[in-house]
């Protein structure tokens, strides 16, 4: 966790993160360096309204799957007792949780979510997206703006609306199409 500059997780805010913080005081771990989070959870009460929010319901929903079948407290209870196997099966089932769930509803709902974490601020790389610092960027009209206006581009990649650099002028920049 100290390694990232992001976090993504669903529910991770009011869940994942607090069960680690708990597990770091109890065994006096420090806490890991301060990362920006990204909850896809918060991000889509923010900006969609679907029947459930529950990460299964989503990804059904989205066509990206389905959760792992699994025991529940059986499972967690054989991997507290060391059971290799049940330690095998929630190893699977967490990273399918992770990939490919929360990643794809991590890259589908990405466009939608104002509050992203500019990544361009940590690769520094020039004429990038701010959301998946691709470069494949078209450009898509002019955003006004009461001291000029800016380019506007879209990404490829990720279809997120990017901007210029603010161009101070009175009148619009003049569009052919």
């Amino acid at each position: 966790m100290s390694k990232a500059d992001f976090l993504c997780a669903h529910n991770g805010n009011n869940f994942d993160y607090k069960k680690l913080n708990t597990t770091f005081i109890k065994y006096n771990i420090p806490p890991p360096v301060p990362a920006q989070n990204i909850d896809t959870l918060l991000a889509l009460r923010r900006i969609a309204k679907f029947p459930s929010n529950k990460l299964d319901d989503i990804c059904n929903v989205l066509g990206i799957g389905r959760k792992l079948p699994h025991t529940g407290r059986h499972l967690w209870t054989a991997c507290m007792h060391g059971d290799r196997a049940a330690w095998k099966t929630m190893e699977e089932y967490n990273k399918h949780d992770v990939d490919p769930l929360l990643e794809g509803v991590y890259k589908r709902i990405l466009p939608f979510i104002p509050n992203h974490p500019n990544v361009n601020f940590h690769i520094r790389r020039d004429s990038a997206c701010k959301h998946c610092a691709s470069t494949h960027l078209i450009k898509q009209g002019w955003k006004s703006l009461k001291l000029g206006w800016k380019q506007r581009y879209i990404c490829i990649d990720c279809r997120t609306y990017n901007y210029g650099p603010l161009e101070k002028q009175k009148n619009p920049p003049i569009i052919f199409t």
